[in-house]
């Protein structure tokens, strides 16, 4: 079977059919569920609680070990009251090494292409149940492309490729800022609307490299305005060499205030963050309300490979957060 012809509701039915085959009692599907947390909800022979999440994407494409963390996260929370639970995880592309080795440590059972397709061979029924309705699928979509003036490109390998051809330092900086902004568009649109470039603030004082109205009204954008009182989110980017630190923090703090609806900020860099940054972000939190989600290049990438698959790139976003959250302590 071909999995990268299946669209995501469709890999998502072949699982649940899997599940069914392989003995699993099927408690809740996607379809009775939310987008958020895991996709089913079963019990295994012996009653253990597992908690299946599925994500499809294209054959080239690697799981954001994003994807991973959170999960592992989720499961920590879960095992808090079910101490026997268990996760499965389930792809159509493959798993990179360091997705792997956070899947082992957090005790999550990984199906990847390969082991999708070995299932199949043993459930051999399955297949022409799911053949029947991903032609179908595919023959309304094609009805429907046929409607469209202009094609989705695929982006994620060029991104990657841009931004690793793009040398970091102070020469660069311009280049760098005026390709995040365009990634960031392009991969929020139409949940945020077009930026204002080089922003100055109404002192003259200051200026921002970029602001993005929110103007999503259904989550997660909408609890974005709802929940940190954001009707903007101000991106800064830093074509820095070595890892941000405190002080780059600190700058896009002083752009986030609470009276103006400015209280979520993304924070681009090259290499990641050093320790003095993650507790300059904290302290904002703490002490200001100001919600800073700090990105590096892996990052950036992943974010459109998860538009691009027709995912949601906010998963990224949210994966951070959740992480930020869960680890706060007074």
């Amino acid at each position: 079977m071909d999995l990268d012809a299946l669209d995501h509701q469709t890999f998502e039915l072949l699982v649940g059919l899997l599940l069914k085959r392989m003995g699993y009692s099927i408690r809740r599907t996607p379809e009775q569920g939310t987008p958020i947390g895991a996709d089913f909800e079963a019990t295994d022979d012996a009653g253990v609680l597992v908690l299946v999440e599925v994500k499809h994407f294209r054959r080239s494409a690697i799981l954001p070990t994003s994807v991973v963390k959170q999960l592992s996260g989720e499961m920590s929370r879960v095992r808090g009251q079910h101490p026997q639970a268990r996760a499965i995880l389930v792809t159509s592309s493959e798993f990179n090494d360091a997705a792997r080795e956070y899947a082992a440590s957090g005790d999550i059972t990984v199906w990847d292409r390969n082991e999708v397709l070995r299932l199949l061979t043993v459930h051999q029924d399955v297949v022409p149940v799911v053949q029947e309705i991903a032609a179908s699928r595919s023959r309304l979509g094609d009805a429907v492309r046929s409607l469209r003036t202009f094609p989705l490109l695929s982006r994620s390998q060029q991104v990657a490729a841009e931004l690793k051809a793009l040398p970091a330092g102070r020469d660069t900086w311009r280049d760098y800022e005026i390709l995040g902004t365009r990634i960031l568009t392009d991969v929020f649109t139409p949940h945020l609307g077009a930026p204002d470039v080089q922003s100055r603030t109404d002192d003259g004082l200051d200026i921002m490299d970029a602001v993005f109205p929110v103007r999503g009204t259904a989550p997660p954008w909408s609890t974005v305005r709802s929940e940190y009182r954001s009707r903007f989110v101000v991106a800064e980017f830093k074509n820095f060499v070595e890892p941000i630190e405190q002080r780059q923090v600190e700058s896009l703090s002083q752009y986030l205030w609470d009276k103006a609806f400015r209280s979520f900020g993304l924070l681009l860099s090259r290499n990641g963050h050093a320790t003095s940054a993650a507790l300059a972000r904290r302290r904002a939190w703490v002490e200001s309300d100001r919600l800073i989600v700090m990105l590096n290049d892996e990052d950036v990438v992943d974010l459109v490979r998860l538009w691009e698959q027709g995912e949601d790139p906010f998963q990224v976003v949210d994966a951070q957060l959740e992480d930020f959250f869960r680890r706060l302590n007074p």
